[in-house]
């Protein structure tokens, strides 16, 4: 961060009440390409997320993204997420409330959570609020896509990028031998079950939070559960968002718990009359698409082969799971 960038935080935080000289700052885990911190003055404690420049010439402008999403679930189901304090687009900064809560552990993940999740999506969809999404100018989401084309050609693109990577090191060959003879293999066929209307078939559109995990949200101790990281949500194809949820690579469900969320989402009519059957036909193709963005290590700058190595045997072990589930 810039000394600019720095004095723009700080007067966005003095303006939402956080003295400079009376508030400390700590850095969380998480956030990806962003910067999280705990603020903390006295009692009062919130979340300060800063959000990095757009990548490249990419458009997707995550802050704006994030905060129009937000703002939208805050007004509308502010039980379900915790409330937005502060917006500041100079320093691309947002201020949340702080939510006493873990993140879930694996032994924890049973039906009653998971029935949690499916409330949540059902509650983003009702019919009015569809509406109200609607006419709040709420984006699609990142990657989004309306049809089983849209789903295939992402993971091509995907597997293209890695198959692209010019480093000639026995573990870069070894993952190239990898992607091209499991998953690009395994879309091939997938292509080949398909016919060209199944493949056009345009879909509903549901409001998605799109990074839709138990990794983004948090047990609070009455139960309830809160919601976070709306950066990439917004409108998107309903079978994606089921079969990211199932095949989410840190936290892949078990057969039973998959059925009962694809079944509860199915029963609450918010995301169309086929919902089960284009989840089936679409898991291959995330599945696919989930190991290739285990792999993007690869595709960074100053790889370490050491750590590469371990992604790699991170993607077969998750690559096995999928396919066999």
């Amino acid at each position: 961060m810039t000394t600019a960038d720095q004095c723009e935080v700080e007067a966005f935080l003095a303006a939402q009440g956080c003295s400079q000289s009376g508030a400390s700052r700590r850095k969380l885990a998480g956030g990806g390409r962003h910067e999280v911190y705990l603020v903390e003055e006295g009692e009062r404690k919130a979340v300060l997320k800063l959000h990095a420049p757009p990548r490249g010439t990419s458009t997707l402008d995550s802050f704006g993204h994030e905060l129009r999403c937000h703002r939208f679930l805050a007004a509308h189901l502010p039980e379900h997420v915790p409330a937005l304090l502060g917006a500041d687009s100079s320093s691309r900064a947002l201020l949340f409330e702080w939510v006493e809560g873990t993140r879930p552990c694996a032994d924890q993940i049973d039906l009653a959570l998971v029935g949690k999740m499916a409330s949540f999506l059902i509650a983003a969809n009702r019919p009015e609020l569809h509406a109200r999404a609607a006419e709040a100018g709420i984006p699609f989401a990142s990657e989004h896509g309306f049809s089983a084309w849209h789903h295939l050609r992402n993971a091509q693109q995907r597997i293209a990028a890695l198959l692209a990577t010019s480093a000639g090191d026995p573990i870069t060959s070894e993952m190239r031998d990898f992607v091209r003879d499991e998953l690009s293999s395994s879309l091939q066929v997938w292509q080949s079950r398909c016919d060209t209307q199944e493949l056009d078939h345009t879909t509903s559109q549901v409001f998605s939070p799109s990074d839709f995990g138990f990794h983004n949200v948090l047990l609070r101790g009455d139960g309830r559960c809160s919601f976070l990281d709306f950066e990439h949500a917004g409108w998107d194809d309903p079978a994606k968002l089921v079969a990211d949820f199932i095949l989410q690579p840190d936290f892949v469900l078990a057969p039973a718990l998959a059925a009962s969320f694809a079944e509860e989402l199915a029963r609450s009519g918010c995301f169309g009359h086929s919902l089960l059957g284009a989840v089936h036909s679409l898991l291959p193709v995330q599945a696919v698409k989930w190991t290739c963005i285990v792999l993007n290590p690869f595709l960074a700058p100053g790889r370490d082969a050491a750590a590469l190595g371990s992604r790699l045997e991170k993607a077969k072990v998750y690559w096995r799971k999928v396919r066999s589930s």
